[in-house]
Order: structure tokens, then sequence, then C-alpha cells
């Protein structure tokens, strides 16, 4: 074979393996970029759910707080008003709005709190909880009286504390 042809043919040859091992690398590399950004996109995904989560959970304690304040308050009325008619502080039933409506925000403050991620408003919520408790198992209108002003002061706090988080919330990398 003469040198006319073996030499544009061994560089038509060599060039092919140049450009098959050139296309390889190069295929690898996207292939490794792509996965990065494919990984990238779902831990976004991930923080978004993570913080939706944490948006509702916080909507929802705020929500059952509430609840639970003005059941608590309306029981707490009944108790005062049925004093002030009988001059005797005993514990009256209260009324199913107020009885039932105490039970439910307590289990939905409560579940809510399985969620929230935030200690400084697990403990504020916990503590609603327990004055609300405290007021219903007052023993005086005093008593009474004294735990529903704890218990609104406390709950501004906490309306605070979670109108705060839900504003700071996505600049939270914490979740």
């Amino acid at each position: 074979m003469s040198q006319e042809v073996w030499l544009p043919l061994a560089s038509l040859v060599v060039g092919f393996l140049i450009k098959l091992v050139s296309d390889r690398v190069q295929n690898g590399w996207n292939l490794e970029r792509e996965r990065i950004a494919r990984e990238a996109i779902a831990r976004e995904q991930r923080l978004a759910r993570k913080i939706e989560v944490q948006r509702q959970a916080l909507l929802d304690l705020q929500e059952a707080a509430a609840s639970l304040v003005r059941a608590t308050a309306i029981g707490s009325f009944h108790d005062i008003t049925s004093h002030r008619e009988t001059g005797l502080w005993a514990k009256n039933k209260w009324p199913d709005e107020a009885n039932s409506g105490h039970l439910i925000a307590q289990n939905k403050v409560a579940r809510a709190l399985s969620i929230i991620r935030d200690s400084s408003i697990r403990d504020q919520a916990n503590q609603i909880k327990a004055l609300a408790a405290k007021v219903a198992m007052a023993r005086s209108e005093e008593e009474s009286e004294r735990g529903m002003e704890r218990l609104a002061a406390a709950s501004e706090a906490l309306y605070l504390a979670i109108a705060n988080s839900l504003w700071t919330i996505d600049d939270s990398d914490v979740l």
C-alpha cells in the first residue's frame, strides 16, 4: 500500500478515534452536570415542601390557639356570670360551644405542635394550653380573671412569634 493511500487512511482512523474518545468524555461531563442539576432541583423542591408544611402548621396553630382562647373565654364568662347570679363559685357545666370547643381546640393545638420545628413557638403554645386548662379549673372568679389576663397576654405573644416566623420562614435554611 502506498503512502498516498495509507497516510490519509491512518489520519482518518486516528481522527475518528480521537473524536470518539472526546465525545465520550464530553458526554460524561454533560451527564454529570445534568445529575448535579437534577439533585439541586430535588433539594429545592424538598425545601419548598418543608417550608410549605411549616407555614401551614403555623397557620393551623394560630387558628387553633385562637379557638382555644375563644372557647376558654366563653367558659370563663359562663362561670363568672353564674357566680354573680348565685353568689356561689360552683363549676357549672360549660355551654356546649365552650366545652366541645375547648377540647377540640386543645387537640388541634397538640396536632399542630407535632409538626412545628420552632421550639420557642412550641413552648409558647404549650403555655397557652396550660393556662387555658388552669382557667377551666379555676376555683374563684378572681383566679379565672387573672388566668384569662395571662392567657390573653400569652396568646398575643404567640401570635407575634408566629407572624415573625411566617415573615422569615423563606429565609430559613435550617429546615
